[in-house]
């Protein structure tokens, strides 16, 4: 009784169960079902193929410069500046990973001044600054007075340092010859040169005594022409 009185109205053609949709039988009727259904999930599989794809690209075919310079300062250096320090170094680069181009890369770290303290972009800076440091990757360094005191004095007057000799006469040397103080030189009193900090010094650190055969010996080289490079610049003479 309940039933009929729930079914009232209905007739058993409406009853009965709905017949399951014929499965498409064309490959045109077979992909636009398939697309209906997993149309996001393929958009979403390709965009992350794509990114894998770009990411494995740029690791391939990355270009490694031939020197890879630090220039640490209190203050940002602009751009021009940079771009004139750059051109004055890369007169005396040369192609060292002999891959058929000379590429000089130049970064301005700038770690602000210790008696005005930290902000998001110094602490940065100053972090990676340390972990650089730590892991001997670069080699070759330019510091300006502030951030030579705060980073390398304490430990020149501690008898403690990784820096190597460069073979370019005495003066301007820092107390253990670990820097160069180009301060009074040619290239202080150059055009482009007087837009920097009147004290800027230059030093390379030694080969690091750590991975394996083959990365000392690569460590080595890099120092080599570091080093060499450092002299060209202060001497002119490649």
């Amino acid at each position: 009784m309940a039933r009929k009185m729930l079914l009232a109205g209905v007739t058993e053609e409406e009853l009965q169960k709905a017949a399951p949709p014929e499965a498409p039988k064309t490959p045109k009727s077979k992909w636009e079902n398939f697309w209906y259904y997993y149309k996001w999930w393929t958009l979403g599989g390709a965009v992350v193929a794509l990114i894998l794809t770009i990411c494995i690209v740029q690791m391939v075919t990355k270009v490694e410069p031939d020197y890879e310079i630090l220039l640490v300062t209190a203050d940002v250096v602009d751009i021009e500046s940079q771009s004139k320090l750059h051109e004055a170094l890369m007169e005396n680069a040369v192609d060292v990973n002999e891959d058929g181009e000379v590429r000089l890369g130049l970064e301005n770290l700038a770690i602000g001044r210790e008696e005005e303290g930290a902000n998001e972009m110094t602490y940065t800076y100053v972090t990676k600054l340390q972990a650089l440091m730590s892991a001997d990757y670069n080699k070759f360094y330019i510091f300006d007075q502030e951030s030579y005191d705060r980073v390398i004095r304490q430990s020149v007057d501690e008898g403690y340092s990784f820096y190597i000799p460069l073979t370019v006469g005495e003066d301007g040397y820092t107390a253990g010859y670990e820097f160069w103080d180009w301060y009074g030189s040619e290239l202080q009193q150059s055009e482009w040169g007087k837009k920097f900090p009147e004290h800027l010094y230059f030093g390379v650190s030694g080969p690091a005594d750590k991975g394996g055969k083959k990365r000392q010996e690569l460590d080595k080289l890099t120092v080599e022409a570091c080093k060499k490079l450092a002299e060209a610049f202060i001497t002119g003479q490649q």
